[in-house]
C-alpha cells in the first residue's frame, strides 16, 4: 500500500479599506483650492499618502493661524512623531520659511494641559531644553500657550498666542496643515497603512511550518 502524504497550504488574505475622501483624490483640485486660500505646498519626502501646506502669510498670533486651517476645513498640524517633525521641519527650512511653524498644540484652555486642536491623543512631544516655560510678560500673568516647532532646530516652543492684553508676541510664524489623502488599505496581517497605487507586501506561511512566502502586488 502506497502512503500519500498531502501538503495543504493555506493562505488568507485579508485587506480592509476606508475611505475618508473620494476614492480619488484630484491633487490639482487640492492644490487650486489652498492656493486660493493662502497656502503653498511643503514638499515632504516619504508621506505619499498625505500633502503638506503652509501659508507663508505669517501671523503672531496662534488663533489666527488656527483659523487660517480652519478656513480650508483643516486645523493646524499634528505631530504624533519624531519622523514626520524632522522631515516637515527640513521640508521648511528648504523652502525658505524662517522663525518657526505654528502647530495644532495648545493649553489656552487650562494652563500646562496641552491638547490637540483635532482631538488627536497621541503623546509625542518635541520640547526645546527648558521648555515648555509659560515665561509671562510683567505686568501680565499671561503666558505662553501656543506651539511652535522652531526653524533654528526642530525643537518646538511655547509663545505668547498673540497680541492679548500686555503681552504681544513680537515674532511672526507660518501656519502649518496636512491633507491626508485616500483610500488607505490596511492589509490585517502586516497592521501597515499604504496609499492607494502603493505596493503592498504579504508574507504567508503553511499549517505545516515549511518556508514563509512573500507576496507583492
Amino acid at each position: 500500500m502506497r502512503n500519500i502524504i498531502l501538503l495543504i497550504t493555506i493562505i488568507v488574505f485579508q485587506v480592509n479599506t476606508s475611505n475618508a475622501q473620494v476614492s480619488t483624490c484630484n491633487i490639482a483640485q487640492i492644490n487650486t483650492a489652498m492656493a486660493s486660500a493662502g497656502f503653498q505646498p511643503l514638499n515632504v519626502p516619504g508621506y505619499p499618502c498625505a500633502l503638506y501646506y503652509y501659508n507663508p502669510n505669517t501671523t503672531n498670533n496662534w488663533n489666527t493661524a488656527q483659523s487660517q486651517a480652519a478656513a480650508v476645513g483643516a486645523t493646524l498640524l499634528t505631530v504624533c512623531d519624531l519622523a514626520e517633525n524632522n522631515a516637515v521641519w527640513n521640508a521648511a527650512v528648504a523652502a525658505g520659511v524662517t522663525g518657526g511653524l505654528w502647530i495644532g498644540y495648545s493649553d489656552q484652555t487650562t494652563e500646562g494641559a496641552w491638547t490637540w486642536t483635532d482631538g488627536s491623543t497621541c503623546t509625542f512631544t518635541n520640547w526645546n531644553a527648558g521648555e515648555p516655560s509659560n515665561s509671562s510678560c510683567f505686568p501680565s500673568t499671561d503666558g505662553e500657550d501656543g506651539a511652535i516647532i522652531q526653524m533654528s532646530n526642530g525643537l518646538w516652543n511655547d509663545v505668547y498666542l498673540g497680541p492679548t492684553g500686555a503681552c504681544f508676541n513680537p515674532a511672526a510664524y507660518a501656519s502649518l496643515v496636512k491633507v491626508n489623502l485616500c483610500p488607505q488599505i490596511t492589509p490585517a496581517v502586516s497592521a501597515q497603512n499604504v496609499c492607494q497605487g502603493d505596493p503592498v507586501q504579504l508574507t504567508a506561511t503553511s499549517i505545516f511550518g515549511s518556508s514563509p512566502y512573500t507576496y507583492t502586488w
